[in-house]
């Protein structure tokens, strides 16, 4: 399968949720002036930038298709610096002249800075700008945000980690990133998904490594201690963990037994049961994690027993598999 392709089943991954820490990553610093490489006059230093190009283009091999026990750690200083410069490399790469990728450069980072200064509304309890808060109810941002004001400082951590999970990923795609997008050159439009979520490599990572920590020392959020909002926003940071994935492998059983004690919620363990069967390479038992194929989403690797994936669904309170098809083709423009 190509690098492309896994690509584009990240990108969707982020959009199939059911919905940093405070002091996380702000807006990227200002990219490499990858836009001179490309078009100097030195022979060199375009080579130079035809290699950054290909490294681009095929992001890495993450392992997936084997068991998550033998997948590579891709949160390394290597891989992270490799995903913050792609989606600029990118649009270098697909600019027509040099003046193009300073003028795209510059919007672009103006947006970005939209996007922090969004995610610091939430973190900080203020009323986001409505022109780029759409739709963040269905999100839960504002519900974290609201329950993080009064936590205790352990779950006000968690909660601001989530925020800065979600914004990144609901500034992305489809109808909440046309305020970010809204008059970009066709070819910063085109490469923005890339570039805004270039900083989820260290939100990712970082909100892994903290929560394995807390987990290890406290066990997990259960509901009836912390509340909702805490076990959802636990579940978002080990289902996001996807360069960690043994992580996610640790704690699926973890959560299956907690969501049998009802200490967390059973839908979450259902979309990380197909997350980690989805990494090795296994039939979904669920179907929340899709790729579009030509004009049709369908569930990556197939369902298990695809006859009585509704049984199994509305066993744990699911929306239709037919309904959630059809919400997550319309969120992906898949078939339009």
């Amino acid at each position: 399968m190509s690098a492309l392709r896994w690509g584009m089943r990240i990108v969707l991954f982020a959009a199939l949720v059911l919905c940093a820490c405070a002091s996380g990553p702000n807006v990227s610093p200002s990219p490499a002036d990858y836009g001179a490489m490309r078009f100097s006059e030195r022979a060199s230093e375009r080579a130079a930038f035809e290699a950054l190009a290909a490294e681009a283009a095929h992001p890495g091999d993450f392992g997936w298709g084997q068991p998550v026990a033998e997948q590579p750690d891709r949160c390394t200083a290597e891989t992270i610096a490799q995903s913050r410069r792609a989606g600029w490399i990118q649009l270098a790469g697909d600019v027509a002249d040099y003046a193009a990728w300073t003028a795209d450069v510059a919007a672009l980072r103006e947006r970005l800075a939209h996007v922090v200064a969004l995610e610091a509304d939430y973190l900080e309890g203020r009323e986001p700008d409505a022109r780029y808060a759409i739709n963040a109810e269905t999100w839960n941002v504002a519900r974290f945000s609201r329950v993080r004001r009064t936590a205790e400082p352990r779950v006000q951590e968690l909660l601001g980690r989530a925020i800065r999970d979600q914004v990144a990923r609901i500034v992305t795609f489809g109808e909440t990133a046309e305020p970010f997008t809204e008059g970009l050159s066709e070819a910063a439009r085109r490469h923005w998904p890339r570039v805004v979520t270039s900083r989820l490599a260290d939100i990712d990572c970082s909100n892994t490594r903290w929560l394995r920590e807390q987990v290890r020392a406290h066990g997990w959020f259960d509901i009836s201690r912390y509340g909702a909002e805490a076990d959802e926003a636990a579940w978002l940071i080990v289902q996001h963990a996807d360069r960690t994935p043994v992580f996610q492998a640790e704690m699926l059983p973890l959560l299956e037994e907690r969501a049998a004690a009802g200490e967390s919620n059973r839908r979450q363990v259902a979309y990380l049961w197909d997350r980690v069967a989805v990494k090795e390479g296994r039939p979904q038992r669920y179907g929340t994690q899709m790729e579009c194929e030509g004009d049709e989403l369908v569930p990556i690797g197939g369902l298990e027993d695809a006859a009585r994936v509704e049984e199994r669904r509305a066993a744990l309170g699911m929306q239709t598999y037919a309904s959630y098809r059809e919400a997550m083709a319309r969120m992906n423009a898949c078939g339009s």
